[in-house]
């Protein structure tokens, strides 16, 4: 391999990272005290549109607060700014993994 001269797009990703340090001196955040139940609910819906959760995630974060929370689907629901629908298919979907089926055991799915 001749390694003399370096890629096009290895020049452009150095010259555009370069460009970047100045502007990336910090990056802001935002400290929240919450509880456990808060911090669960905010797991789906504060990067509900930005970077959302896979459904398999999600059905986990419901499974944790019907569970060790005891909540209800609607209580659920609620907190989670969705449908009592919704909730009982992650409820489902979690319950279908931990079985380890790979089929739908109902019509609804």
């Amino acid at each position: 391999m001749n390694f003399s001269r370096a890629p096009p797009w290895g020049i452009y990703n150095r010259c555009k990272l370069g460009s970047l340090k100045p502007l990336v001196t910090h990056i802001p955040a935002k400290t929240i005290e919450v509880d456990d139940l808060q911090a669960e609910a905010m797991l789906i819906t504060t990067n509900r549109f930005q970077h959302p959760l896979q459904q398999i995630e999600e059905a986990w974060v419901v499974q944790d607060l019907i569970e060790n929370h005891k909540k209800s689907l609607r209580e659920c629901g609620n907190i989670l700014d969705v449908s009592k629908s919704w909730v009982y298919h992650r409820q489902l979907l979690a319950t279908i993994k931990c079985m380890g089926l790979s089929r739908p055991i109902c019509k609804v799915c």
